[in-house]
């Protein structure tokens, strides 16, 4: 797991890479400015250049992300994808 530090501090002062590989981050990694659990899931707020995001805690895991597939017949909804591209020109990315 790339979660460096002291995961019970609410400072974190760790470090953490993106593994999950449909993310637009993949593979990159960033200081952490904090942990905290927001609608049931862990999160981690990343310090980007000028700003910071929330992903899940499980993105970071290594593991966890090198066994995700694909499936046999992967599919998107149009209106799933619009939603994506609008949040991604929102947040600048």
């Amino acid at each position: 797991m790339a979660l460096q530090g002291r995961l019970n501090d609410a400072r974190y002062p760790g470090r953490a890479a993106i593994f999950y590989p449909f993310h637009p981050l993949f593979g990159c990694e960033y200081a952490v400015h904090r942990r905290h659990g927001f609608g049931g899931t862990q999160q981690i707020e990343l310090q980007l250049k000028m700003k910071r995001l929330a992903v899940p805690v499980w993105m970071s895991n290594q593991d966890q992300c090198e066994n995700m597939t694909w499936g046999v017949d992967p599919h998107c909804s149009w209106e799933s994808l619009l939603k994506l591209m609008r949040l991604l020109q929102q947040s600048g990315l």
